[in-house]
């Protein structure tokens, strides 16, 4: 009977983080900031899962698809909304008469290309779940770190008042182009690395160790918002340490 329990723990932990993607849907259509937090909340179930599944030697197929399933709900799907929210801001700076009962074709275009977020973090999460390799190294931008990405900038517009940086978010070329970026290294075969710690050792866990030195300095410096600077920088010294071991 414990046995039991102790298998089901991971899983109760991976249906925690697909519920707060879930209510991050719901609030992304009234609180843009309090749906980027759960969405980040999302995350930190996510990566307790698997801490627990590693702690309590508690792996199942079953449990590996759930967290699939999960992510794409708080990393493909609520980040679309989020997109979907931001974009329809920057359309109205542009059409402040805008209603989606009467939006051009050019308008809706713009505005559901928000969701190629969530059909590439479905192929990303897809190939990934019949694929045993990544466990040390990913193939792709791991889908959690594009939901954080655009839950940190999302925050960032319902907290910031420095307009100059706003109008620049509110750009719809400037978001299309995110959006774009983000769905191609989902799906791209950029090596990137886990974070997770085998051992603590410094040789080993060299990229480990410099990634979390950065972030620790960004996020304290940055707070929440920061959390986008920090996913910047986990592609870059991902296609750095690629590069140097080639």
């Amino acid at each position: 009977m414990l046995k039991e329990i102790k298998q089901q723990v991971p899983n109760f932990i991976t249906i925690l983080n697909l519920f707060a993607g879930c209510i991050a849907i719901v609030l992304s259509f009234s609180n843009i900031q309090i749906a980027a937090l759960f969405i980040l909340i999302a995350a930190i179930f996510d990566y307790a899962d698997g801490l627990f599944a590693r702690l309590l030697n508690a792996y199942s197929e079953s449990g590996k698809l759930l967290d699939s399933l999960a992510d794409m709900i708080s990393f493909g799907v609520a980040p679309s909304m989020l997109v979907y929210q931001l974009l329809i801001k920057a359309v109205l700076k542009t059409n402040p008469y805008f209603l989606l009962d009467t939006a051009s074709m050019g308008e809706l275009r713009t505005l559901f290309s928000a969701f190629l977020i969530a059909a590439f973090s479905a192929i990303r999460l897809a190939r990934f779940s019949v694929d045993n390799k990544q466990s040390s190294e990913f193939m792709g931008l791991p889908t959690p770190a594009s939901g954080i990405f655009i839950a940190s900038l999302s925050y960032y517009t319902a907290v910031a008042e420095n307009d100059i940086l706003l109008s620049l978010i509110f750009n719809i070329p400037l978001l299309i182009t995110m959006v774009v970026i983000l769905s191609a290294l989902m799906v791209s075969p950029l090596p990137m690395f886990s974070l997770k710690f085998r051992n603590f050792r410094f040789g080993e866990n060299k990229i480990r160790y410099i990634f979390s030195a950065v972030s620790a300095v960004l996020f304290f410096m940055w707070g929440i918002p920061g959390l986008t600077l920090i996913i910047v920088s986990y592609i870059i010294l991902s296609g750095l340490s690629s590069w140097v071991a080639r």
